[in-house]
């Protein structure tokens, strides 16, 4: 699963049409419940914060 972009390819060629994408999702959203969202996710997901912060000390 960490190799999975979600990119739904496998769905098309999968002879019982599993998507992999939304159980990845799912299982995510599972371990992010219970453990808390991972500092590196969160980093990503406010770069826009991140970026703004590094523009006070270049």
């Amino acid at each position: 699963m960490d190799l999975c972009l979600s990119c739904k390819g496998c769905k098309s060629e999968c002879p019982s049409n599993v998507d992999m994408a939304r159980l990845k999702a799912e299982w995510l959203q599972h371990k992010h419940d219970a453990h808390g969202v991972p500092v590196r996710t969160r980093l990503v997901g406010n770069f826009s914060r991140a970026s703004r912060l590094g523009m006070l000390a270049p």
